[in-house]
């Protein structure tokens, strides 16, 4: 279980864990997106799992400017991408998402960033 604070200890709002976490998160700032929201159009705080069909499509119709080293790599491997913006939209980290690596590690770590940037606290209770 998580507990979801305020700095100065007020607990705001539990989770299971990081993976609801994550939804609360991404709920936030998809608010953000909505014309006549407070902060339209700042978003830049996202986690995106890209499947390898969608590494293709990005491939062939060109919609985001991703490094075209990861994307060919990602092409020639027959895997997705893993997208993390975290405050600097025009600059996500991009992690080629092959056996092995550690997604939920990586969503756990957004989560945390995310919540110091904005001056928040994870408290995990058993």
């Amino acid at each position: 279980m998580l507990n979801l604070n305020k700095k100065n200890g007020k607990t705001i709002k539990s989770f299971d864990d990081y993976k609801a976490l994550y939804a609360h998160i991404s709920h936030i700032e998809n608010l953000k997106l909505l014309p006549g929201h407070p902060e339209f159009g700042e978003s830049s705080w996202s986690f995106v799992v890209l499947s390898p069909m969608k590494v293709i499509e990005l491939a062939n119709t060109l919609k985001k400017e991703y490094d075209p080293e990861i994307l060919s790599r990602a092409l020639k491997e027959r895997s997705g991408i893993i997208e993390i913006c975290t405050g600097d939209i025009k600059n996500p980290w991009l992690i080629i998402d092959s056996p092995g690596v550690d997604v939920e590690g990586f969503r756990k770590e957004f989560c945390e960033d995310y919540c110091d940037a904005h001056e928040l606290e994870i408290e995990e209770v058993e």
